[in-house]
């Protein structure tokens, strides 16, 4: 019976450790207004879109600690196009697709050409 119960609360210590660490890496990452680690992670949580698999490294990226422009290709044969739009809420506006929101601590505003599949996406943080 010892053993039981040590397993449970090893199991149980385990389990709490894993969800603050990965509540610390979350905050880490949606604290983040470079374009040097985690990126796509960043644009992800502020956007609330997916960014799809990429062609190569092909990745553009500018920030002034306020606002920040990324520029990606995507590899269009990682996705469908059409559930892509329909699940990251993209609106048809001309010749592209957008997607764009605010929120206390962020604007955005997504991008979508769906002839040459690049992405850019411009976030705005609000202090």
């Amino acid at each position: 019976m010892r053993n039981i119960i040590f397993i449970l609360v090893l199991i149980v210590a385990f389990a709490a450790i894993s969800w603050f660490v990965m509540m610390f890496l979350t905050k880490h990452i949606y604290t983040r207004t470079d374009c040097e680690k985690f990126n796509i992670d960043n644009i992800e949580l502020r956007a609330n879109i997916d960014i799809p698999p990429i062609e190569g490294s092909d990745l553009e990226c500018e920030s002034d600690g306020t606002t920040k422009n990324s520029f990606f290709t995507l590899d269009k044969n990682a996705f469908i196009l059409d559930d892509y739009i329909q699940e990251n809420k993209f609106v048809k506006e001309g010749d592209l697709y957008i997607n764009q929101g605010e929120r206390e601590d962020t604007k955005w505003r997504a991008e979508l050409d769906t002839v040459s599949y690049q992405l850019s996406v411009t976030i705005i943080y609000k202090k």
